[in-house]
């Protein structure tokens, strides 16, 4: 019954096909697949270098590594975007490239697109569904555009992510590769559920605040690194699929909240540089899923300081450098990431900031 119901959702599909301007959108379970398959649909040889930021998930690494092909690692500036000037200086160094809109703030696509007019690019919006650039949606400015709905994402469901196809060339491939893919069984559905339920008991406050973070949370347990879930690609759960297009009409009203509590962090903050942020999370580009933030404090005082006022404060990707090195990178290859990770502080934006 969960794949009648997904399948005759047609009035919510037809919101997100319309906000993407194309049918051509096809469901995976994790992000990361969906990376790995855009890749693949290119028509690069094995051993293809992939142009990539630093400053990012491990599992964008992985999901280069797992397509056969090698990163080379691009810098990003303090304002979180990809770094136009150290792209010029490789740009003969790099067969496709993956710009990453980090936290909702998306990079200068235009610029990006004149220095390398000649390679196909891939937006990675795994933190940037509804952020646009110059009116239009994010993941809809380059060849291929992937987004995340996993946990700890915007919008969260659980598992699952999508391919937007803007490129048609790339579409027959595209739609291969999705099609080789396995389903979820009627029991590995029944499980996403159960698993989405005691996720959320685990996140109730009072919960959270006395088992889930001082215990699972403190032993978070070691990252695979290399070739981490290939053989785990399958096509996204049934019942995610539905939730995200039954839910997705409410997510609109969820930027506007996440907007209010930048707005409020951002006031609160006057004495702290924000690095320009201010007009990067204005209503008419960001998506605000988080606010980041570099801190010339000791980064611990600041998360200690917000913690006394029940606000978790993050380190969001502050060990990319160490993840990449797995993958090649050397040391000074993007000085400027170098040092975010190292000052980065991370607000959370799903809550009510204005009570804190």
């Amino acid at each position: 019954y969960l794949s009648v119901l997904s399948f005759f959702k047609k009035p919510e599909r037809q919101v997100l096909d319309s906000l993407f301007n194309t049918s051509d959108i096809y469901f995976v379970n994790q992000a990361r697949t969906g990376l790995r398959i855009a890749l693949n649909s290119l028509g690069l040889p094995a051993g293809s270098r992939v142009g990539v930021l630093a400053f990012n998930c491990h599992s964008v690494f992985q999901s280069i590594e797992n397509a056969g092909f090698k990163p080379v690692f691009i810098d990003i500036n303090r304002n979180f975007q990809l770094d136009i000037q150290d792209l010029q200086k490789k740009t003969d160094r790099i067969d496709v490239l993956v710009v990453t809109h980090l936290f909702g703030i998306s990079s200068d696509v235009d610029m990006i697109k004149e220095v390398v007019p000649q390679i196909p690019i891939i937006e990675d919006c795994a933190h940037a569904y509804l952020s646009t650039y110059k009116g239009m949606p994010v993941g809809t400015l380059a060849d291929i555009g992937v987004f995340s709905i996993g946990h700890g994402k915007f919008p969260a469901i659980g598992n699952g992510g999508f391919i937007v196809v803007n490129n048609k060339k790339y579409l027959n491939s595209i739609n291969s590769n999705v099609d080789s893919l396995k389903e979820y069984s009627v029991l590995n559905n029944l499980l996403f559920v159960l698993k989405n339920i005691v996720f959320n008991m685990l996140h109730n406050p009072f919960v959270y605040g006395f088992f889930s973070k001082p215990v699972l949370k403190s032993n978070p347990g070691k990252i695979n690194l290399h070739n981490a879930n290939i053989k785990a690609e399958r096509r996204i759960p049934k019942y995610a699929k539905y939730l995200f297009l039954q839910k997705i009409a409410s997510y609109r009203s969820q930027v506007a909240n996440q907007q209010e509590s930048v707005s409020t962090y951002i006031d609160s903050l006057n004495n702290i540089a924000l690095n320009n942020l201010k007009s990067y999370y204005s209503k008419q580009t960001s998506n605000c899923f988080m606010l980041p933030i570099l801190v010339d404090e000791n980064s611990q005082d600041f998360i200690n300081n917000y913690s006394k006022r029940g606000v978790e404060i993050g380190t969001h990707f502050s060990e990319s450098i160490e993840w990449a090195r797995h993958f090649g990178y050397k040391s000074q290859e993007c000085p400027e990431t170098e040092r975010i990770v190292q000052q980065i502080v991370v607000l959370p934006t799903y809550i009510n900031a204005n009570k804190i």
